[in-house]
């Protein structure tokens, strides 16, 4: 098998090995049907790999399984750019805002 790991990669050799957990019957099934397929998958993934640092690849690994990859980082020439945008989009608002009290206020006065 890819991961290297010796006999048999079904649901009742999965079974045998939870039999003696102190978990619910439900827990176990849970461990057998949903947490084993993509554990076992990981496994194999890292035994292949051999990381040294394994929780890192493990991080990745799921991040990519999941989709939610981290996105690549932004120079900080792009972060300084994107956040002079957002000020300057912020410094607008707080503009239209302070207009608008001060309109508002102008107007309770001649009241």
């Amino acid at each position: 098998s890819k991961s290297g790991l010796s006999g048999p990669s079904t649901f009742e050799s999965m079974a045998s090995v939870v039999d003696g957990l102190a978990f619910s019957e439900e827990c176990k099934k849970y461990i057998c049907e949903v947490l084993d397929p993509p554990l076992e998958e990981m496994i194999g993934d890292i035994f292949s790999e051999m990381p040294e640092v394994p929780l890192d690849f493990m991080i990745q690994w799921l991040r990519k399984r999941s989709g939610t990859a981290a996105p690549p980082s932004l120079s900080l020439s792009k972060q300084n750019e994107h956040l002079k945008q957002q000020l300057k989009l912020l410094s607008g608002t707080l503009e239209e805002v302070s207009t608008t009290v001060a309109d508002k206020g102008a107007e309770g006065k001649a009241e």
